[in-house]
């Protein structure tokens, strides 16, 4: 039950990191290192990522320290 929880959370992760990192690639100003975030949609897909990121870490450690 847990791995597929986990597959299911990892599908959606690389979804969502696939559209990020298209999305940076098109903000991304020429050489200067910096993402222009001019729009709330843009800042929103960011905050997204982030935010399953950080959930996503949670779980897998959850997992690990039960398993240990």
């Amino acid at each position: 039950m847990q791995l597929q929880v986990l597959a299911t959370d990892m599908t959606k992760h690389m979804g969502i990191v696939a559209d990020l990192k298209t999305m940076v690639e098109t903000k991304r100003v020429a050489g200067a290192g910096v993402l222009c975030l001019e729009n709330y949609a843009d800042r929103v897909q960011v905050a997204d990522a982030l935010y399953l990121a950080r959930s996503t870490n949670r779980k897998l450690l959850s997992v690990f320290k039960r398993a240990h």
